[in-house]
């Protein structure tokens, strides 16, 4: 009913440069972790910016208990979106600068806290950011640019530790925010729709995994055969291509968070 239950973080300063900022909250999975990103620890003096660290906090105590759990790489906005898992592991999206001073992200995982840089689990060049896993933890979908105007909506397998392939469920738009369905069949997500290219509400139903499938057929061999019979091999069976369906029209909406499934 929108009470506030408890207000979690207190960011603002009489004093200007000591204002904070707190996005991309996320509970644990047992509901005992508030992870964020987080504008701490500021800049120097003498090279002003603001870059976002990944912190947790208990969700039952204090700002105070708060830990920084990531290291920004400076001047490119830093850390954000993180995603809580099982223990104190986390994913999370990393920016950084390459030598040609092209800004990528890539989507890291923190087996546990204290490890303040993770390991990647996407190639910088794929830009891969945003990242939403399934209910059942075994899919991760994320939204690639590959250096790119448009991207592409893909999903992964994810056992914990890497990622599987990406299959790609959508490509040439703006795509942003994917958040899944409660029973992991389906997305949602926002993109561009009209001449004007505000930002709609989409859905997207995730395509089963192909699975093998036995099919008898004749296996070409040097040797002569007595009966010539037919040998089974495995071909696999190719899921149907998914459809978007619009679900808002003329609305506008802002892409930068995740919509919520009820």
């Amino acid at each position: 009913n929108g009470h506030i239950v408890k207000r979690l973080t207190n960011n603002a300063s009489k004093i200007v440069e000591y204002n904070h900022w707190a996005f991309y909250p996320r509970v644990s999975p047992d509901g005992s972790t508030l992870v964020y990103s987080y504008d701490g620890p500021k800049h120097v003096d003498g090279a002003p910016g603001d870059d976002l660290s990944i912190w947790s906090m208990p969700l039952n105590g204090s700002q105070s208990q708060a830990r920084r759990r990531t290291n920004p790489y400076w001047y490119t906005g830093g850390d954000v979106t993180p995603v809580p898992l099982a223990g104190s592991a986390l994913l999370y999206v990393q920016h950084s600068i390459d030598p040609s001073t092209v800004v990528h992200s890539q989507i890291r995982l923190q087996s546990r806290a204290g490890d303040l840089v993770g390991k990647p689990l996407t190639n910088l060049a794929d830009d891969c950011s945003e990242p939403a896993l399934s209910p059942d933890g075994t899919q991760l979908a994320m939204i690639c640019r590959e250096g790119k105007q448009t991207a592409k909506l893909e999903v992964a397998s994810f056992n914990g530790t890497a990622l599987g392939p990406a299959r790609v469920l959508v490509e040439g738009a703006l795509f942003a925010a994917p958040a899944w369905s409660p029973d992991g069949q389906a997305l949602a997500y926002f993109a561009p729709s009209g001449a004007a290219g505000h930002f709609e509400l989409w859905w997207l139903a995730v395509p089963a995994v192909a699975t093998p499938s036995p099919t008898a057929t004749t296996t070409p061999s040097d040797a002569p055969s007595a009966g010539g019979s037919a040998s089974s091999v495995t071909v696999p069976s190719l899921p149907a291509t998914p459809v978007p369906v619009q679900v808002t029209q003329g609305v506008d909406l802002t892409a930068t968070s995740p919509p919520a499934w009820y």
